[in-house]
C-alpha cells in the first residue's frame, strides 16, 4: 500500500470532470449495502448519462461476492437480477422518451440502451496489492480482472523522485545548522538508505525465505521519524549538556564565593567588636540616665497628685460659692428688670402722691436706708415730741435725673451691717411684700422687689464672701503649684528627650550590631555549606567536565545518529540481527563519507534509549540482550502499529507487565466483543495487545 494507486485514479477523474464514487465500508456493511452502492451508481451512469469513476480498493473486499458482481459489470455492463421489476419500471419510464426519439421501443431496447450508456458511464478502478495469494486467486476466479481491464503496474519510486520529496521536506526543517550543504547530504543519505534496504530485502528473500516490503510510505516516515527525533533528542541532549555545565559553573562560582567570604568574614568581626563595645558603653549612659529620670518621674507624679487635689478641692469651693448664689441672683436679676421696667413718668407719679399708703411709705424708707439718705424729723401723731420721716426725703431724692440709674448700680456689695440691721424689721412685715405695695403705687413694686433683693444678697454674700476669699487663695496656690509643677515637667520632658535619643541611638546600634551577627552568621554557614558543597563534589568535577565533554561531542554527532536511528526504527524492524548490522554499517559509511559528523560506533540504544526505562523494561520482562533492547526502541519510536513475531512469548509478557498500569486489555480476532473493546480503548484512551494475528486482518 502507499504507492498513490487510489490519489492517481482520482486525480485522472478529475482531470476528465467524472465524479469519483467509493464505498464506505462499515461493521454492519453487506451484499445489500453493496448492490445498493452498485445501483445508484449504474442509475448516475446510465439514467443521469453521467460519467462515473468507481475507485475499489481490495481492504474494502469484505465479501468475495462483491468481486463477482464486478466481473459481471466488466463482462456484461450488467449485474443479473439487480434491479428488481418496479425499480426496472422506473427506468424504462425515465428512458422511454430519449428511446423513442431513437426508434427504440421495446421493453428490452429501452433496458439495453440503459445498460449501454453504463458501458459508455461507468469506470471501474480496481486498486489491488500483489503482496500474497490474493490477487493470483482472485485474477484465476474472474478473468475480466484481466480481458477487460488495462492494468498497470506502480514499481517504486526512482532515486530521482526520492531525492526530491526529502529535499522539499528537509528543507521545511528548522534547526541549527541546517544549510543547504547538509541538506543535500542528508537528502542523500536517505535515497541512500532506500535502496540499500531494497537490496537488503532481495537478498533477505534469497537467503532466508523471508519477505518484507519496501514502500513509499516507509521513505515519507523515514523523513518524518528524523524529524521528530531531532526535534526531540536536541532539546533533551542540549538540555542535560546545560545542567552539567551549569553545574560545573555552580563548583566554580562557589568556590570564588568562598575566597570572597573569607574575605568579608575577616572584615566583619573587627566591626562586630566596636559595635558590641559602643553598646555597652551606651548602656551604661541610659542607666545612669534613667535613674534620673525615675527620680525626677516619682517627684513630678506626687506633685501632680497634690495638684489634682488642690484643683479639686478649688473646684468644689468655687461650685458651692456658685450655687449659694444662685439663690439671690435670680432675685436681683428680677429686681434689676423690674427697675428697667419703670420709667420717669412712674417715678414722678410716685412722687407726685400726697398722702401715699403706708406699703409704699415703707419702701421708701427702706430705698432711704439703703442709699444712706437721713430721715426728716415731723411732729409725733399724738402730739408728743418729733418722729422720723422719709417721706420728704424719698421726694427729693426721687427728684434726682439718675434716681433709677443710681438704683441700678448700686454697690450691692458695699451694704453695712447697720444698714442690713435697719431694714431687718422691713423685711419682716407683712405689708412689705411687692405684691401688697404693688397695689398702691407699680413704681413702689419694683422699688420694694430691688430692697428685698439687695438683702437677700446682702445676707448671702456674707456666707459666700468668705469661701471666695478662700477660693481665691486656693485658686493662687493651685496656680503656684502648676507653675513649680510646669517647670519641673519640661525639666522632665528634657531628660525624657535625652533618654530617648540615647535609646534610639542604642537600638540603632544593637540593631547594626545584630545586623552584623547577622552577616557574621550568615557568612560563616555559607561558608560552611560552601566547603562542604566543595569537598563533597570534588570528585565529581572531572566526572561533570568529561560528561559535558561528551555531550558536546553527542551534539555534534547527533544529525548523523539520528538520520541512521529513523532509518533504523522504520526500515529494520523486521531484519534479522546480521541484516541490521550490515545495513546500519553501511549507512554509517555513506554518512562519514559525506562529512557529516556521527558516532564511530553506532548503536540505537546510546542514541534513543534511556538508560532508566532500559532498566525497567527489564524489570518488566524484556530480555537483557542488544536486540531485544533495540526491537524494544524501535517499537516506542515508530509512528507504525508494531506486529510483533514471538514463537516464545516474550514480547507478549513484556508487554502485559509495562502497560498493565495503563489498563492494558488482550483481545484475540475469534473473540465476540473484539470490536467492542478495541472501540472502548480506542475512546478511553487504553493500550490493546492483539494477540494471534493470523496472515489477514
Amino acid at each position: 500500500g502507499g504507492s498513490g494507486r487510489q490519489s492517481l485514479a482520482k486525480l485522472a477523474a478529475a482531470m476528465h470532470g467524472y465524479h469519483t464514487y467509493q464505498i464506505e465500508i462499515t461493521k454492519s456493511y453487506g451484499n445489500e449495502e453493496w448492490r445498493d452502492d452498485v445501483k445508484k451508481m449504474m442509475l448516475r451512469a446510465g439514467k443521469a448519462d453521467e460519467s462515473v469513476a468507481f475507485v475499489f480498493s481490495d481492504t474494502q473486499l469484505k465479501l468475495e461476492s462483491f468481486l463477482e458482481d464486478i466481473n459481471n459489470l466488466l463482462n456484461n455492463g450488467e449485474i443479473p437480477n439487480l434491479f428488481p421489476v418496479d425499480e426496472t419500471e422506473i427506468i424504462l419510464g425515465d428512458l422511454r422518451p430519449q428511446c423513442k426519439e431513437l426508434g427504440l421501443t421495446s421493453a428490452t431496447a429501452i433496458f439495453g440502451y440503459f445498460v449501454e450508456r453504463v458501458k459508455c458511464n461507468l469506470h471501474i478502478v480496481l486498486c489491488m496489492s500483489p503482496v500474497g495469494d490474493g490477487l493470483r486467486t482472485r485474477l484465476r476466479q474472474f478473468p475480466s480482472l484481466i480481458n477487460c481491464c488495462t492494468i498497470d503496474w506502480f514499481h517504486e519510486w526512482p532515486p530521482d523522485a526520492l531525492d526530491a520529496v526529502a529535499g522539499t521536506f528537509l528543507g521545511q526543517m528548522s534547526m541549527p545548522g541546517m544549510d543547504e550543504d547538509l541538506i543535500v547530504n542528508l537528502t542523500r543519505v536517505c535515497v541512500h538508505i532506500q535502496q540499500t534496504v531494497i537490496d537488503a530485502t532481495a537478498r533477505y528473500k534469497a537467503e532466508m525465505r523471508r519477505v518484507t516490503y519496501v514502500t513509499p510510505p516507509l521513505y515519507l516516515r523515514l523523513l518524518g521519524t528524523f524529524k521528530a527525533v531531532m526535534d526531540v533528542r536536541r532539546g533533551e541532549v542540549s538540555a542535560v549538556k546545560k545542567r552539567y555545565d551549569v553545574g560545573l559553573e555552580k563548583l566554580l562560582s562557589t568556590a570564588e564565593q568562598v575566597q570572597t567570604m573569607q574575605v568579608e568574614l575577616e572584615a566583619l568581626q573587627p566591626q562586630l567588636v566596636v559595635k558590641g563595645n559602643e553598646a555597652n558603653e551606651m548602656m551604661i549612659v541610659i542607666q545612669r540616665d534613667q535613674a534620673q529620670a525615675d527620680k525626677t518621674k516619682a517627684v513630678v507624679s506626687r506633685e501632680e497628685a497634690e495638684c489634682k487635689v488642690q484643683a479639686t478641692e478649688a473646684g468644689e469651693l468655687k461650685a458651692s460659692c456658685e450655687a449659694e448664689l444662685a439663690e439671690a441672683i435670680p432675685a436681683l436679676n428680677n429686681a434689676l428688670k423690674a427697675l428697667k421696667g419703670l420709667s420717669k413718668g412712674d417715678i414722678v407719679e410716685l412722687k407726685a402722691m400726697k398722702s401715699p399708703p403706708n406699703g409704699v411709705k415703707l419702701t421708701m424708707e427702706t430705698v432711704c436706708i439703703l442709699k444712706g439718705v437721713k430721715a426728716g424729723k415731723v411732729p409725733a401723731p399724738d402730739g408728743r415730741g418729733k418722729v422720723d420721716d422719709y417721706w420728704e426725703p424719698s421726694k427729693k431724692m426721687m427728684g434726682d435725673l439718675n434716681f433709677l440709674g443710681s438704683l441700678y448700680d448700686f454697690d450691692k456689695d458695699g451694704i453695712t451691717d447697720e444698714t442690713v440691721a435697719k431694714l431687718g424689721p422691713y423685711i419682716e412685715m407683712p405689708e412689705f411684700q411687692p405684691e401688697t405695695v404693688g397695689k398702691g403705687s407699680v413704681a413702689a413694686k419694683g422699688l420694694c422687689s430691688w430692697v428685698r433683693a439687695m438683702f437677700i444678697y446682702n445676707k448671702v454674700a456674707k456666707v459666700v464672701e468668705p469661701k471666695r476669699i478662700a477660693l481665691a487663695g486656693a485658686e493662687a496656690s493651685l496656680a503656684s503649684a502648676e507653675s513649680n509643677l510646669a517647670e519641673k515637667m519640661a525639666a522632665l520632658d528634657v531628660i525624657v528627650k535625652q533618654l530617648q535619643s540615647l535609646t534610639d541611638q542604642f537600638d540603632t546600634t544593637i540593631a547594626e550590631k545584630n545586623r552584623l551577627k547577622a552577616l557574621v552568621d550568615d557568612c560563616e554557614k555559607k561558608l560552611d555549606r560552601a566547603t562542604r558543597l566543595i569537598n563533597g563534589l570534588g570528585g565529581e568535577k572531572m566526572r561533570w567536565t568529561q560528561r559535558s565533554v561528551q555531550l558536546a561531542d553527542d551534539l555534534e554527532n547527533l544529525t548523523g545518529d539520528l538520520i541512521l536511528s529513523a532509518g533504523v526504527c522504520t526500515y529494520l524492524g523486521p531484519f534479522m540481527a546480521a541484516y541490521r548490522s550490515s545495513c546500519i554499517a553501511s549507512w554509517s559509511e555513506f554518512v562519514r563519507s559525506l562529512g557529516i559528523k556521527c558516532s564511530a560506533t553506532f548503536q540505537l540504544r546510546a542514541t534513543l534509549g534511556n538508560e532508566v526505562t532500559i532498566r525497567q523494561w527489564g524489570l518488566a520482562g524484556l530480555p537483557s540482550d542488544s536486540f531485544s533492547v533495540d526491537n524494544a526502541i524501535i517499537l516506542k519510536t515508530s509512528e507504525q502499529w508494531p506486529l510483533m513475531i514471538d514463537p516464545q512469548g516474550q514480547a507478549s509478557k513484556w508487554v502485559r507487565n509495562s502497560e498493565a498500569e495503563k489498563q492494558l486489555r488482550v483481545v484475540k480476532l475469534t473473540e465476540s466483543d473484539f470490536m467492542r473493546t478495541l472501540e472502548n480503548a480506542v475512546n478511553f484512551g487504553t493500550p490493546v495487545l492483539c494477540e494471534n494475528v493470523v496472515e489477514f486482518l
